[in-house]
């Protein structure tokens, strides 16, 4: 019997999820798959309210969701008290554990005998196959799964899920606003600690702590901050905050963000460390007027290539080489998420309630080079779509700030 209290520890209430999983049902309809498999952690947490309580990765979960029963929720024993706390789902199937329990051993015959009982029967199986998505499951399993159900097509379902998760419900949107909103306090502190002699790890620090002081204590905890300054720092994408110390001259790139109930923020802002030259003045400043450029276009309605248009407008006009690729990327339970912000999502309709983090980006040339050079050069927003216009998730401060 599921414990009367199992929605205690949920991050949405049911009503949430069983939209999620209704509407999926349709698409599955449209694309003629009878049954859904998922494995990925932020899809299993998205569809079932179940999510991973550690970094312990060799667990493997599956939620099945088929087009007419109830879904099942496939855990390991010793798991099956934190499903009934976070899931909705209650048909919650246990396996593994000891051999007096009596339970399944073998998860994926497991898996496939529960797709077999399904009526009617299984002929479609929809998996994660595609473009950012994973299957939780090392290739013997996959591959004893495909031959376990050899009356079974199994197909991917990964663009159909992605339409889904790429346009946000409202609760969805309050957790990536108070994402954004402790974030932008954290960094604000970080940034304003700018100084000759602190060290990238020192400054990450400050975020971190003021991130926890706001409440960004889920488990296992997830956030992050990339810090990185000075010329031996600039082509260097996404790195860890080292104990180098500041130096005068420095332009300091804060990246990165906190997430709440899985949905993330990813910001970015840039300090200088004393005067900035006359160059690295410039080529930050086109970098804000696309930003601001990109994110004015950010309309229900409007085709992505005109946010991407405006953000190479400027820079064009201000004598930058246009950007070959993107400006920008979904965010949510995933920190990048389709579509992108340009190629080959050009002709894409941006639709209600989408959310970008939208960074136009110049790199001084040397630096592709392996040479020194001015820096790289961003600012990056997260940005919910409406039918209005874009309203801006991360509300701090765009300018270069000068310590």
């Amino acid at each position: 019997m599921v414990n009367p209290d199992y929605m205690r520890d949920s991050d949405f209430p049911r009503e949430e999820f069983v939209s999620r999983c209704e509407k999926m049902r349709e698409l599955m309809r449209t694309s003629k798959i009878d049954v859904l498999l998922v494995t990925q952690n932020e899809n299993l947490r998205y569809f079932s309210g179940f999510r991973r309580t550690s970094f312990v990765k060799t667990n493997t979960y599956f939620f099945i969701l088929p087009l007419e029963e109830p879904p099942k929720l496939l855990v390991r024993r010793s798991h099956v008290g934190n499903a009934e706390v976070m899931s909705w789902v209650e048909d919650i199937r246990p396996w593994g554990g000891a051999a007096r329990f009596g339970l399944a051993t073998d998860l994926i015959k497991f898996v496939c005998d529960v797709v077999r009982e399904l009526k009617p029967k299984s002929k479609t199986v929809g998996m994660e196959l595609g473009d950012l998505m994973r299957i939780n499951a090392t290739q013997i399993q996959l591959d004893a799964l495909r031959s376990s159900l050899p009356m079974a097509k199994i197909v991917d379902a990964s663009e159909l899920i992605w339409q889904l998760r790429q346009v946000k419900s409202y609760a969805e949107i309050d957790c990536l606003k108070k994402a954004g909103d402790i974030t932008v306090k954290a960094l604000e502190e970080g940034l304003r600690a700018v100084r000759v002699g602190i060290s990238e790890r020192e400054l990450a620090r400050i975020i971190y702590m003021k991130m926890l002081e706001q409440g960004s204590e889920d488990s296992p905890l997830e956030l992050f901050m990339h810090v990185r300054g000075g010329p031996k720092r600039y082509r260097q994408e996404d790195p860890r905050p080292t104990h180098k110390k500041l130096e005068r001259g420095d332009i300091v790139i804060f990246d990165g963000g906190t997430n709440e109930n899985g949905y993330w923020t990813d910001i970015i802002r840039l300090a200088c460390v004393g005067e900035p030259t006359q160059k690295q003045k410039e080529m930050f400043d086109a970098c804000l007027k696309a930003n601001v450029a990109a994110i004015s276009e950010l309309r229900a309605g409007q085709k992505i290539s005109k946010p991407y248009d405006a953000a190479n407008k400027v820079f064009e006009e201000k004598g930058f080489p246009k950007v070959g690729g993107r400006i920008g990327h979904g965010v949510g339970l995933d920190i990048h998420e389709p579509p992108s912000l340009g190629p080959p999502n050009l002709e894409t309709v941006m639709k209600p309630n989408m959310v970008f983090a939208v960074e136009p980006t110049i790199v001084d040339e040397p630096i592709y080079h392996g040479r020194t050079g001015e820096g790289i050069f961003m600012v990056e927003d997260n940005v919910l779509v409406t039918s209005k216009g874009p309203e801006i998730l991360t509300p701090l401060k765009k300018d270069l700030w000068i310590a």
